[in-house]
């Protein structure tokens, strides 16, 4: 509320206002707050991070479009979100900013050689059901009952006690193949993703947008197998893993996945760098239009 104070006292038509709304219940104070910013500033920026009200329709997001629709540009992570979102709410200005830039720095950097022997599987994330811990679990257990020699290194905070129950498990059944190492951040977490071969996502959140550990993956030239929520269809390449249908099992998925690529060192730093490359294009798309949006951030309403 703070905030909003602060943001009347400023409010001119010269000044445009940034804002994020919310994607449950309070989707409603981001309707008031529309209403106040209708009336006090030149412009509004409208930065969408949720599927939520895109797959269903929410009244709130429909009245927030409604009261901004003449001052407000509305910012989206995909060219599907954007699609998605006018499809449900009609028609509305609005560009698109992917979450690429974010990890241009590891994009660029050198892939290097890939090591042989075992192939690596990784898992990030909040550990907990709806982000996929459990199928991640699962999907590690098929995998070397059908044979494959594979480990799996898993990172992030442990949110319910049935996960530390299921990471002991995976150890007494695996042993030293199983490995994990809490919660990451910085070089650590860089080293992870450098380190895995294949990174599973097999999320069943409903907010779930544009991920970023799946971009994180890829600008490490690490392949990614995801459910397909949110937008994770339009930012995993073809090359560069799979994306499993929402409700199908995700552990064939991997399965077919692993059983169609080559594991030699050779292909496996092929394909690294491959995906590589096709990052540092989507960085470099995403850096474009993040400058493109702060540009019109900074103009005034009607000049840019």
């Amino acid at each position: 509320m703070l905030g909003l104070i602060r943001a009347r006292k400023l409010a001119t038509r010269d000044t445009t206002l940034y804002i994020v709304p919310d994607a449950g219940l309070g989707a409603w104070y981001t309707r008031a707050h529309m209403t106040a910013a209708a009336r006090r500033f030149g412009a509004v920026v409208i930065h969408h991070h949720s599927c939520r009200y895109i797959e269903e329709y929410d009244s709130a997001i429909a009245a927030v479009t409604t009261v901004a629709r003449d001052i407000a540009t509305h910012v989206f992570l995909t060219d599907g979100m954007a699609e998605a979102f006018r499809r449900q709410y009609g028609d509305i200005a609005f560009r698109v900013v992917t979450n690429a830039g974010f990890v241009t720095a590891e994009a660029v950097r050198s892939s290097g050689p890939r090591l042989g022997g075992p192939i690596r599987i990784g898992h990030l994330s909040n550990l907990c059901a709806d982000k996929g811990f459990f199928v991640a679990a699962d999907t590690f257990d098929a995998v070397r009952a059908a044979g494959f020699d594979a480990t799996l290194e898993l990172a992030g905070p442990i949110l319910e006690q049935a996960v530390q129950e299921r990471i002991d498990a995976l150890v007494a059944e695996h042993g030293e193949a199983v490995r994990y190492r809490g919660e990451l951040a910085g070089q650590a977490k860089l080293d992870f993703y450098r380190n895995i071969e294949l990174f599973v996502f097999p999320t069943a959140f409903k907010q779930e947008a544009a991920p970023l550990v799946i971009y994180e993956a890829l600008a490490a030239g690490t392949a990614v197998i995801a459910t397909d929520r949110g937008l994770i269809a339009e930012i995993v390449p073809e090359f560069g893993g799979a994306v499993c249908e929402r409700d199908g099992p995700f552990a064939e998925c991997v399965l077919t996945y692993l059983n169609s690529e080559s594991w030699t060192e050779e292909a496996r730093a092929g394909r690294a760098a491959a995906i590589k490359e096709w990052m540092r294009n989507q960085c470099a798309i995403s850096t474009a239009q993040r400058e493109s949006l702060i540009s019109q951030l900074a103009s005034r309403p009607g000049r840019g």
